[in-house]
């Protein structure tokens, strides 16, 4: 036995794959812009590729060492058999080649669930003793201070942390404020737990400052699940600890920080409308938790979807990564406030419901055996009477699987939570294989060896090919999309195209998410000096790439949009495009009806065609669905003024402004100024155009515009008092302002 051990302890593949699996932890530290969505697609990339080499190293011992391979728990196995319920319900589910690859944007898939659960698997193999695991989650929690430093950068402004997006909330490597936190509180409590293993000396003082560091930056990250979640364990653990423990003054202390915490917490709540709680950030979020907040709102309205697309895929889903197709259908116009609201859901922000719509009541179960499996073993484990095993050990990393759950029911994971979580899960496997599994004194036969080389080289193979499709492929084509972005903003439109087709060529899981990008980059190329040959050769490329995603996932109403809106903006008057635009629209509406863009686009195509009162019932249909939004009503202002219906265009004003109480800004004067324009009435254009100037004095396009006006109406004195202003805003305006005045007196002494 002992001669074996030794055997592959010294080991050259065996000791590079502890190196790798060490490496992993580093997962949530890379950021690279040279990707697209670089906070997710650089983790993606660089966990699976470790996995991968991991595994050509990992099959090849395994199959050498009986003792390195997995043994069967009830933990492994509830993880596998999670795996393979979501699998089969995908299979089962609208959209397998989505469930099985993912998006760009989440960098998930059941491919990636796959690496996640292998590198759970092998971690309990190889790392063999409590010494092997104390390292280990030392690193981890090393990793996890580090990502809390970085965080403090970003509180700091220091110059070399990157801008995540994210406004006044840090969000350390991690690229999203509530994933920060989340990954935080598995640093806070593995600390913790290492403390309970750590005598004492500099370690303890260093474990207890990481404690007590990650708790503020979690406090800084004004996340209100993670912080509900930890405060939820915490008075757990000082509720049980204060009958696990014997002395009286720690008994006393635990009383103590347990009563700080409930009455802080109520203290809070009832001085929600204090200054002290008000000025600061993350008291006042926690503080204005309730069922009329915006977000929490937001929430409901979303979980309710889900709970409706559920219901009808109740026991199988919709498939992994398929929630975007349930969100749509029973899409919550309430959710839409304005023109920058979040209105493509890809998830619940509920683990419960993301699951169960995704993978049915068979794939929740399998995921919530998962959590009942853990604490089973914690349980069993807090029973032991073995004096290396403290009752506070298993406590704390209950609760840690607690507060993540908690956590969870108001967010989703990302590869540094999942990362930390499956090696949470794979250390309570090493607790239960040490104190509650037989001594492993499997051996291998001695003529096994030509087995071991061919198999572990046919495994190599595949894990070889497998990555160059999995990584390297997806890799090329975001590297390449990325090249296309920046080339198609500096205006060099020929080589934003060639690489927007090599991009593609790749044909990769990354194709939709890079078409959308095609949007933007036919755009800016429409405003651009370029031909119109050139215009309409991209214009060609777009619409047959945005195609090809409807044929790819049919059952994406986020496909069809993409493809109406650049119908209605590049060719809304070509007849033709007009039937086109409204059979992708009867489709767009059969996935998400209550969905109030699409009824926009449905609009603007059928005023571009003359066809007014069509289009004014779509603006009004999609004002039924969520009367707040300003931008429905003022959709229909416009329309109903280019449909020559100036009566029923100020009666919605008089709603917008009057009974909503939305007042109109400079932006709104000059949309409904175009409007006026475009139907010729260039006098209450001119009034328009007199508001938003009035409301914004120093916008030059606004008087250039005004002037214009006036100059169509033979208004020279205002046109001239325009044009100036216009010169005083743009000293380069001096020539063209002049001879445009010249013009307008030229042409009004005419009439």
């Amino acid at each position: 036995m002992n001669e074996m051990i030794t055997a592959f302890e010294t080991n050259i593949g065996y000791k590079f794959l502890r190196v790798i699996l060490y490496a992993l932890l580093l997962t949530p530290l890379w950021i690279w812009s040279g990707f697209l969505f670089p906070f997710i697609t650089t983790k993606a990339l660089y966990f699976r590729l470790l996995v991968e080499l991991a595994l050509i190293i990992y099959i090849p011992l395994a199959l050498k060492y009986p003792q390195l391979r997995p043994r069967w728990n009830w933990l492994t196995g509830s993880v596998w058999i999670y795996i393979g319920a979501i699998f089969f319900t995908s299979l089962v589910g609208l959209d397998f080649n989505h469930s099985f690859w993912g998006t760009v944007e989440r960098g998930e898939g059941i491919i990636t669930l796959l690496h996640f659960a292998a590198y759970f698997t092998i971690l309990p193999t190889v790392f063999r003793t409590t010494t092997d695991w104390y390292r280990y989650l030392f690193s981890a929690v090393l990793v996890t201070l580090a990502v809390a430093v970085y965080g403090l950068a970003q509180l700091l402004n220091l110059p070399f942390t990157v801008e995540t997006g994210g406004g006044t909330r840090i969000s350390g490597t991690i690229g999203n404020a509530a994933f920060f936190a989340a990954f935080l509180v598995f640093g806070i409590f593995l600390s913790l737990y290492l403390l309970k293993l750590t005598p004492s000396g500099g370690k303890r003082l260093f474990l207890k400052s990481i404690f007590v560091f990650e708790l503020i930056m979690l406090f800084q990250s004004q996340t209100r699940g993670a912080l509900v979640g930890i405060a939820v364990a915490f008075v757990l653990y000082f509720a049980v600890n204060f009958f696990l423990i014997h002395g009286k003054r720690a008994r006393i202390i635990h009383a103590s920080l347990l009563a700080l915490l409930i009455l802080g917490s109520v203290l809070i709540y009832t001085n929600r409308g204090s200054e002290w709680v008000k000025g600061n950030a993350t008291l006042r979020r926690m503080a204005t938790i309730s069922l009329s907040d915006v977000t929490t709102q937001s929430r409901l309205d979303t979980w309710s979807a889900s709970w409706k697309g559920w219901k009808e895929r109740f026991w199988g889903g919709y498939g992994y990564e398929n929630y975007d197709i349930a969100f749509n259908k029973h899409f919550p116009a309430r959710i839409f406030k304005d023109q920058g609201s979040q209105i493509w859901f890809d998830r619940a922000h509920n683990v419960v419901l993301d699951i169960g719509v995704t993978s049915g009541i068979f794939g929740l179960l399998a995921y919530l055996g998962i959590f009942g499996v853990a604490v089973a073993g914690l349980y069993r484990l807090f029973r032991l009477k073995a004096e290396e095993v403290k009752p506070q050990q298993s406590v704390i990393l209950a609760l840690l699987l607690l507060a993540y759950f908690l956590q969870n029911l108001f967010l989703f994971d990302t590869h540094a939570t999942y990362l930390m979580f499956f090696v949470a899960l794979a250390h309570v496997v090493f607790l239960q294989e040490k104190y509650f599994f037989a001594e492993d004194t499997r051996i291998i036969p001695a003529d096994n060896r030509r087995f071991v080389v061919a198999a572990g080289s046919i495994f190599g193979l595949a894990i070889l090919v497998g990555a160059y499709f999995i990584n390297l492929k997806p890799a090329m084509a975001n590297i390449a999309s990325i090249k296309a972005i920046t080339a198609s903003r500096t205006g060099n439109f020929e080589q934003a195209k060639v690489l927007f087709e090599q991009s593609l060529s790749y044909g990769t899981y990354m194709d939709q998410e890079i078409r959308e990008r095609l949007v933007d980059y036919l755009q800016i190329t429409i405003g651009s000096n370029r031909s119109q040959e050139e215009k309409q050769e991209i214009y060609q490329f777009v619409l047959q790439e945005l195609k090809k995603s409807i044929e790819e996932s049919p059952h994406d109403a986020k496909n069809y949009l993409y493809l109406i809106t650049v119908l209605n903006r590049y060719s809304s008057q070509v007849p033709a495009n007009y039937d086109r635009v409204m059979a992708l629209g009867e489709k767009a509406l059969e996935l998400s009806p209550t969905r109030p863009q699409i009824y926009f686009e449905l609009g603007w195509s059928s005023l571009a065609q003359h066809y007014y009162d069509t289009g004014l019932g779509y603006f009004l249909t999609a004002i039924d669905l969520n009367p707040y939004p300003k931008e429905s009503h003022l959709n229909f202002i416009t329309a109903a003024i280019i449909a020559g219906r100036e009566d029923l265009a100020e009666q919605q004003k008089e709603v917008l402004t009057q009974k909503i109480g939305y007042p109109l800004t400079a932006v709104d004067y000059d949309a409904i100024g175009k409007a006026y324009i475009a139907a010729k009435n260039y006098t209450k254009a001119a009034e328009s155009y007199g508001e938003a100037t009035a409301l914004d004095p120093a916008n030059f396009e606004y008087l250039v515009r005004l002037a214009a006006i006036y100059g169509e109406l033979c208004e020279q004195e205002k046109a001239a008092s325009a044009v100036y202003k216009a010169i005083d805003l743009n000293q380069s305006f001096i020539k063209e302002g002049r001879n445009f005045l010249t013009q307008v007196e030229n042409k009004c002494d005419k009439q």
